[in-house]
C-alpha cells in the first residue's frame, strides 16, 4: 500500500493486542497483488474460518456473527456477501446501481447455494469467508494466483471440489464505498 495504511494499522496494534501487522513479501511473477496478499495472510492465520475483506468495506458490529451464523445455518464451506453500496457523488450514483441491477437480475442467488454446478458459482471478493479445511482443499488463493476475478474462480473451485458456496446480500451487515469519481 502506498497510502497511510501501515501507520493506521500500527496505531490500532498499539491499542489492541489482538491485532498485528504483517509486512508482505514482494509479489512473485504470475500472481496478482491481491491474491498474493491474501495467500500470505492465509499462511499466517490460525483460525478455523478465514475472512478476506477489502479495505473499503465497512462492517457493522454484527457482521462477523452474521457470517458465522450463515456457515452453521447453511452448512457452507464458503460464505460471501454483497455489501450495501454507499453512493457518494454523481459517478457512484450513476454507475454502481447498474452493477447491482445486473448482478441481481442475472444471477440466481438461491442456485449458487443449491446446485453443484460450477457455472452457477459466484462470490464477492469484498467479503468472502472460508472454512479453513475447505480453503486448503481448493488450493486457496494460490490456485487462482493469476486471476483478476479471483472471487468467482474461488467460488467455482469450492463447487468443483464438492463444497457448498453461499452468496448472500449483506446489506444489513456490511457496506462499501467503492468509487469516488469516474476515473
Amino acid at each position: 500500500s502506498d497510502d497511510a495504511t501501515t501507520d493506521i494499522v500500527r496505531g490500532y496494534c498499539d491499542t489492541d493486542a489482538r491485532l498485528g501487522l504483517l509486512h508482505g513479501e514482494e509479489t512473485p511473477e504470475g500472481w496478482t497483488g491481491k491474491n498474493w496478499a491474501c495467500h500470505q495472510l492465509s499462511r499466517s492465520a490460525a483460525g478455523d474460518i478465514l475472512l478476506f475483506v477489502d479495505a473499503d468495506v465497512r462492517p457493522s458490529p454484527h457482521a462477523l456473527s452474521h457470517t458465522a451464523a450463515a456457515f452453521a445455518a447453511y452448512e457452507a464451506d464458503a460464505v460471501s456477501a454483497f455489501p450495501r453500496q454507499l453512493l457518494h457523488g454523481f459517478a457512484a450514483r450513476l454507475i454502481v446501481p447498474i452493477m447491482d441491477v445486473i448482478l441481481y437480475a442475472f444471477l440466481p442467488l438461491p442456485l449458487v447455494h443449491r446446485t453443484r454446478r460450477p457455472s452457477l458459482a459466484a462470490a464477492n471478493g469484498q467479503w468472502i469467508a472460508f472454512r479453513r479445511e475447505g480453503y486448503d482443499r481448493i488450493g486457496g488463493h494460490e490456485a487462482v494466483r493469476g486471476e483478476i476475478v479471483e472471487d468467482i474462480a474461488l467460488a467455482r473451485r469450492v463447487k468443483v471440489h464438492g463444497g457448498t458456496m453461499l452468496l448472500t446480500v449483506g446489506a444489513g451487515s456490511v457496506a462499501c464505498r467503492m468509487y469516488e469519481g469516474f476515473a
